[in-house]
């Protein structure tokens, strides 16, 4: 099973967990029992803080084993503290694996080199189509502006590479 399926399916166990499991049903004055999509929240007393281990889902992408909480006031449930998932648990959305950067570096040197190669033949193919009055006819004018189109194309490849991994970054 893929790590978004497994994902989705301990969401689902978890909402089917705290929609039937009356251990989370207190019925005290408070705060009611909620499930916020991630995690069920059990009933609590006003005044009392809940604190709960972060969802098992999240060691799928950290080995942060963190906490959350919300604290019941006589209004409701606070917000979750810390305010976010990822705060708490660990997770960065712009982290990137190492695996996954070397394999973009090994595309971005396979892409570079066969539009290396690209630019090298088409340019010389320009120069002999140029060169040689004997091949001049409208069949290959065509080829000419079309080879021209292929040459703006390598070379824009190459400008863009050079603005956004100027730095090193293969993680765009």
């Amino acid at each position: 099973m893929t790590p978004e399926c497994s994902i989705m399916l301990a969401i689902k166990q978890e909402q089917e967990k705290c929609e039937g499991n009356s251990e989370f049903d207190n019925h005290t004055l408070g705060c009611d029992k909620i499930f916020d999509n991630i995690t069920c929240w059990p009933s609590a007393t006003t005044g009392e803080t809940v604190v709960l281990p972060c969802p098992i889902f999240f060691t799928f992408f950290s080995d942060v084993q963190g906490n959350i909480s919300r604290y019941c006031t006589s209004e409701g449930w606070t917000d979750m503290s810390p305010p976010t998932y990822g705060a708490a648990c660990g997770y960065d959305s712009n982290s990137t694996p190492a695996e996954e950067t070397a394999f973009f570096g090994k595309v971005k040197t396979g892409y570079t080199i066969g539009h290396s190669l690209s630019l090298v033949s088409l340019t010389a193919a320009m120069i002999i189509l140029c060169l040689f009055r004997k091949l001049h006819c409208t069949r290959n004018y065509i080829h000419m502006h079309l080879f021209m189109s292929f040459i703006m194309r390598a070379i824009a490849v190459f400008i863009k590479d050079i603005i956004l991994f100027e730095r090193g970054e293969s993680d765009h």
